[in-house]
């Protein structure tokens, strides 16, 4: 009650946990990619997002390497 007192209009949102067959992908996809991997879903489950994670520019060029991308161009 006191948040609708003072004006506070913020609501916290409520992180769900995440289903097992996507903690299972993003753990194959860590292990494949040799980088922290994190799938994030919209609520529908239809939409979303691959997060792959690099601390280096020479470990962004392996995992595009990995993935299958060349370097054509140079800059």
């Amino acid at each position: 009650m006191r948040k609708y007192m003072t004006g506070s209009s913020k609501t916290e949102k409520v992180k769900l946990p995440k289903p097992p067959h996507l903690l299972d992908l993003e753990d194959k996809l860590t292990r494949q990619l040799g980088t922290k991997v994190a799938i994030e879903t919209r609520k529908n489950g239809h939409r979303g997002k691959i997060i792959i994670e690099f601390y280096t520019l020479d470990e962004f060029d392996r995992i595009a390497e990995h993935i299958g991308l060349t370097e054509t161009e140079t800059i």
